[in-house]
């Protein structure tokens, strides 16, 4: 998150120990040491939070995941659960209670 205004930077402290108290580390820099971090930053920014460790949204890494399965061969079904899996040497089977789909393994 980057602050490219007085107003936005005001906020960063605030937002720095909102994310600490979750337990991710954070640290408020200043514009020219984000731009170092992150050299494609604008050059407007002021402020920023950077989190060293990164922070992954669930949801979008679950969508990747998925499509990333289905371009290699894998069917992709939502709303079904899975109840095991079966590795074989050129394969994994997925049971589900209706089916299961196969996956090519890359060797």
């Amino acid at each position: 998150m980057i602050a490219v205004d007085e107003a936005e930077e005001a906020k960063l402290a605030e937002i720095v120990a909102e994310v600490r108290d979750c337990g991710v580390r954070a640290e408020l820099v200043d514009g020219r040491r984000a731009q170092a971090i992150e050299p494609m930053i604008t050059p407007a920014c002021r402020a920023a939070i950077h989190l060293p460790d990164g922070i992954i949204d669930p949801m979008r890494l679950t969508v990747s995941l998925a499509s990333l399965a289905a371009a290699n061969g894998c069917d992709v079904r939502r709303g079904t659960p899975a109840t095991g899996l079966h590795p074989t040497a050129r394969a994994s089977r997925g049971s589900t209670r209706r089916a299961q789909p196969s996956a090519r393994v890359s060797s």
